[in-house]
Formats: structure tokens, C-alpha cells, sequence
């Protein structure tokens, strides 16, 4: 072995000093090559992406399920039926709560159809609202 520093190093390196600065560069390349990697794995993150919609899906179902519950009144809890506001009123098939409470059981079932529904929704809203501005655009 040559006692000669070896070329690009810089004067007074010594070969343990030059291994630790090169596995250095290794870890760092490995950790950029990672996320790059991640970066690329479009199917990956369109699954991690669509997995967080639906759990926020399923839980703004449960917070309006929550929500409607609290404020309808079930049958028997002033004597009358439900939203009559009457004592003693007729007796209705199926109660509010109880009703709502299978709808919301319906949309957890199908959570997915449920977003894709309310994601079609939103774009005809908002395609009909640029078509109207671009109408209203036009004749002035």
C-alpha cells in the first residue's frame, strides 16, 4: 500500500477518516434514493390517500349521525310521537332517530359510494356554476 494520499482527498486525511465520510455519503444517498422512491409509487399513495378519505368519511357520518340524534326526539321521551309535538299523537311506522340511524348504518356499509356520490355532487355543482358564469359573461 502507497503512504500517498489518495487523489481529490484533501492534505492530512487519513483512510479511517475517509471511510467514515464515504459511509456518510452512503446513508444520505440511501435515505434520498427512499424517498424518492416513495415519491414515485403513485399507486401507493393514491391507496394511503383514498384509506384517510374514507376513515373522514366514516367519521363525519358518525358525527352527523351523532348530531341528528341528540336533536330529534325519540318516541316516548315527551309521551307523544315523534316530531308531532302532540302527547299522545298517532303512532308512526318508523321513528326519526331510529330511521336516520339505519341510513347512517347504510352509508357505513358503503362509505366509498357514498364519497364518490358526494364527490360527483360537488363537481356538477361547480360545473354548473362555471357554465352560469360564463353565460352571464357573455351577454354583457
Amino acid at each position: 500500500m502507497s503512504t500517498k494520499p489518495e487523489r481529490g482527498a484533501a492534505p492530512g486525511t487519513s483512510p479511517e477518516e475517509l471511510r467514515q465520510e464515504i459511509e456518510k455519503t452512503r446513508e444520505s444517498l440511501g435515505r434520498t434514493v427512499e424517498e424518492l422512491a416513495a415519491k414515485a409509487d403513485v399507486k401507493g399513495r393514491a391507496l394511503h390517500r383514498a384509506a384517510a378519505l374514507r376513515t373522514r368519511a366514516r367519521q363525519q357520518v358518525d358525527n352527523a349521525t351523532q348530531t341528528v340524534q341528540e336533536r330529534v326526539p325519540r318516541r316516548g321521551a315527551a309521551g307523544g310521537a315523534a316530531g308531532t309535538g302532540v302527547e299522545g299523537g298517532t303512532e308512526e311506522p318508523a321513528l326519526a332517530g331510529e330511521t336516520l340511524a339505519g341510513v347512517a348504518q347504510a352509508a357505513r356499509c358503503n362509505a366509498t359510494r357514498v364519497a364518490a356520490g358526494a364527490g360527483g355532487l360537488a363537481v356538477a355543482v361547480l360545473a354548473l356554476r362555471r357554465a352560469r358564469h360564463r353565460h352571464c359573461h357573455r351577454h354583457r
